[in-house]
Protein backbone atom coordinates (compact mmCIF):
# COMPACT_ATOMS: atom_id res chain seq x y z
CA UNK A 1 0.00 0.00 0.00
CA UNK A 2 1.66 2.89 -0.71
CA UNK A 3 0.58 7.06 -1.67
CA UNK A 4 2.23 8.72 -4.26
CA UNK A 5 3.71 12.30 -3.39
CA UNK A 6 0.39 14.34 -4.99
CA UNK A 7 -2.05 12.32 -3.16
CA UNK A 8 0.16 12.26 0.25
CA UNK A 9 -0.10 15.87 -0.21
CA UNK A 10 -3.64 16.13 -0.73
CA UNK A 11 -4.73 14.32 2.33
CA UNK A 12 -2.04 15.90 4.17
CA UNK A 13 -4.10 18.98 3.43
CA UNK A 14 -7.52 18.00 4.06
CA UNK A 15 -6.69 16.41 7.06
CA UNK A 16 -5.76 19.86 8.59
CA UNK A 17 -9.70 20.91 8.05
CA UNK A 18 -10.90 17.08 9.03
CA UNK A 19 -8.97 15.23 11.79
CA UNK A 20 -10.64 11.71 11.42
CA UNK A 21 -10.23 10.93 7.80
CA UNK A 22 -10.18 7.64 7.09
CA UNK A 23 -9.81 6.27 3.28
CA UNK A 24 -12.27 3.09 2.24
CA UNK A 25 -11.85 1.31 -0.85
CA UNK A 26 -15.00 -0.43 -1.42
CA UNK A 27 -16.19 -2.94 -4.58
CA UNK A 28 -18.66 0.09 -5.99
CA UNK A 29 -18.17 2.97 -7.85
CA UNK A 30 -20.84 4.96 -6.97
CA UNK A 31 -18.95 8.29 -6.95
CA UNK A 32 -17.89 9.14 -10.36
CA UNK A 33 -16.60 5.64 -11.01
CA UNK A 34 -13.75 5.84 -8.36
CA UNK A 35 -14.05 3.08 -5.73
CA UNK A 36 -11.77 5.32 -3.15
CA UNK A 37 -13.74 7.55 -1.03
CA UNK A 38 -12.30 9.92 1.57
CA UNK A 39 -14.64 9.96 4.55
CA UNK A 40 -15.03 11.27 8.11
CA UNK A 41 -15.46 8.15 9.96
CA UNK A 42 -15.46 4.52 9.72
CA UNK A 43 -18.06 3.38 7.97
CA UNK A 44 -20.77 1.29 9.88
CA UNK A 45 -21.21 -1.71 7.73
CA UNK A 46 -18.54 -4.33 7.76
CA UNK A 47 -15.05 -3.43 6.95
CA UNK A 48 -11.25 -4.38 7.07
CA UNK A 49 -8.08 -2.26 8.07
CA UNK A 50 -6.32 -2.63 4.95
CA UNK A 51 -3.25 -0.61 6.04
CA UNK A 52 -2.14 3.15 7.92
CA UNK A 53 -0.01 5.58 6.73
CA UNK A 54 0.55 8.51 8.77
CA UNK A 55 -2.24 8.09 10.60
CA UNK A 56 -4.84 7.52 8.00
CA UNK A 57 -6.33 4.55 8.27
CA UNK A 58 -7.15 2.63 5.19
CA UNK A 59 -10.52 0.29 5.33
CA UNK A 60 -11.09 -2.23 2.37
CA UNK A 61 -14.71 -4.06 1.46
CA UNK A 62 -13.89 -7.65 2.45
CA UNK A 63 -15.10 -8.63 -1.15
CA UNK A 64 -12.59 -6.30 -2.35
CA UNK A 65 -10.09 -7.21 -0.04
CA UNK A 66 -9.90 -11.12 -1.25
CA UNK A 67 -9.19 -9.83 -4.90
CA UNK A 68 -6.43 -7.26 -3.85
CA UNK A 69 -4.76 -9.82 -1.31
CA UNK A 70 -1.50 -10.35 -3.69
CA UNK A 71 -1.13 -7.01 -4.94
CA UNK A 72 0.20 -3.68 -4.70
CA UNK A 73 -2.12 -0.77 -4.50
CA UNK A 74 -1.12 2.75 -4.82
CA UNK A 75 -3.22 5.80 -4.41
CA UNK A 76 -2.94 8.75 -6.56
CA UNK A 77 -4.79 12.06 -6.95
CA UNK A 78 -5.77 13.66 -10.08
CA UNK A 79 -7.20 17.11 -10.77
CA UNK A 80 -11.21 16.26 -11.26
CA UNK A 81 -14.39 18.44 -10.52
CA UNK A 82 -17.41 16.22 -9.95
CA UNK A 83 -20.14 16.38 -6.91
CA UNK A 84 -18.47 13.54 -5.33
CA UNK A 85 -19.40 12.94 -1.45
CA UNK A 86 -15.73 12.31 -0.72
CA UNK A 87 -13.73 15.07 0.86
CA UNK A 88 -11.07 15.34 -1.84
CA UNK A 89 -13.62 16.80 -4.37
CA UNK A 90 -13.72 19.85 -2.73
CA UNK A 91 -10.54 20.26 -3.67
CA UNK A 92 -11.19 20.23 -7.57
CA UNK A 93 -9.17 16.06 -7.08
CA UNK A 94 -10.14 12.91 -7.10
CA UNK A 95 -8.61 9.97 -5.59
CA UNK A 96 -7.88 7.14 -7.77
CA UNK A 97 -6.52 3.33 -6.92
CA UNK A 98 -4.44 1.33 -9.20
CA UNK A 99 -2.98 -2.19 -8.43
CA UNK A 100 -0.29 -3.98 -9.21
CA UNK A 101 1.03 -7.43 -8.84
CA UNK A 102 2.82 -7.80 -5.32
CA UNK A 103 6.91 -7.76 -6.06
CA UNK A 104 7.00 -9.68 -2.58
CA UNK A 105 4.76 -12.64 -3.54
CA UNK A 106 5.93 -15.21 -6.01
CA UNK A 107 4.24 -16.49 -8.87
CA UNK A 108 2.88 -19.97 -8.05
CA UNK A 109 3.74 -23.12 -10.41
CA UNK A 110 0.27 -22.61 -12.03
CA UNK A 111 0.64 -18.94 -12.16
CA UNK A 112 3.50 -19.55 -14.09
CA UNK A 113 2.67 -22.60 -16.68
CA UNK A 114 -0.89 -20.86 -17.34
CA UNK A 115 -2.81 -24.37 -15.73
CA UNK A 116 -4.40 -22.48 -12.95
CA UNK A 117 -8.40 -23.34 -12.83
CA UNK A 118 -8.22 -25.57 -15.63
Amino acid sequence: MRLTPTAAALLQTISKEHRSLVLLLDDTSCCSNSNVMLRESKPSWRVSLLAEIDGLRIFVNPVLERSLKAEQITIDAIDFADDSLSHETDYGKRLTMSAEPNPTQRPSKDDVTGRAGQ
